[in-house]
C-alpha cells in the first residue's frame, strides 16, 4: 500500500543487507495491477459487482481483557444495502441445479455466492488457537444480522480477531483486540 498522493511515476527501492550480501527489489505502480471492490468481488466468487452495491456496515464490541481459563462472549451486527438481489429461484430451476450438482461436490471449491447477509469470526492474529461458538451466522436477505459468540483462548497473549460480514460480493471487517492475561495472573489477586 502506498499513500493516496504517491506520483503515480516515481519508483521505490528496497537495500537489504544480510550476512555481506546486498539486494535490491524495486518497486512501482501499474494501473493493472490495482485492486478494487469489483476485483475483489470477482476473484471471491461473488460474480461482477452489482451496480450501486455498497459494503455491509458492521459494528460490535470493543478491546477486551480476561483471564485465562475464562471464555469471552462478543457481539456484532451486520446491516447491509439489500444488494445484490437475491435471485430469483423457480421451482424448475431448482430442480434443475438439484440435478446437475455432483453427487460428491469438491469440498475445495467453496466458490461465494450471492446468498444474502451473513458475518463470520476468524482469528487475525495471536500465539494461540481461538475457538468461536458458534464462528458465524446464517446468510439472511432483507435484515440485520446480529451474532453472538462465546470465544475461548488457548495460550495468554494479545489476540487480533475480526468480523467479517459480506453481502455475498463485498466485505467489510470489525476488529477486536483481545488481551489474554495467564490463569492467576497479578490481576486477579
Amino acid at each position: 500500500a502506498v499513500p493516496k498522493d504517491w506520483d503515480k511515476n516515481r519508483k521505490v527501492a528496497w537495500t537489504l543487507t544480510s550476512h555481506g550480501r546486498t539486494d535490491v527489489a524495486k518497486g512501482w505502480l501499474q494501473p493493472e495491477w490495482e485492486l478494487n471492490q469489483g476485483v475483489y468481488s470477482e476473484n471471491n466468487g461473488g460474480g461482477v459487482l452489482e451496480e450501486g452495491n455498497q459494503a455491509p456496515v458492521v459494528e460490535g464490541s470493543r478491546a477486551q481483557t480476561i483471564t485465562l481459563p475464562s471464555p469471552l462472549t462478543l457481539k456484532v451486527s451486520a446491516m447491509d444495502d439489500g444488494l445484490p438481489k437475491p435471485p430469483r429461484r423457480t421451482p424448475n430451476a431448482a430442480i434443475a441445479t438439484a440435478a446437475a450438482a455432483p453427487a460428491n461436490p469438491d469440498p475445495n471449491n467453496r466458490r461465494r455466492s450471492t446468498q444474502g447477509l451473513r458475518i463470520r469470526w476468524i482469528q487475525y492474529r495471536g500465539p494461540g488457537k481461538v475457538t468461536f461458538e458458534p464462528d458465524n451466522a446464517p446468510a439472511v436477505y432483507g435484515k440485520p444480522v446480529d451474532l453472538t459468540t462465546k470465544v475461548s483462548f488457548s495460550a495468554p497473549g494479545t489476540y487480533l480477531l475480526r468480523a467479517i460480514a459480506s453481502d455475498g460480493q463485498l466485505e467489510s471487517i470489525h476488529e477486536v483486540t483481545v488481551t489474554v492475561n495467564p490463569s492467576g495472573s497479578a490481576q486477579n489477586r
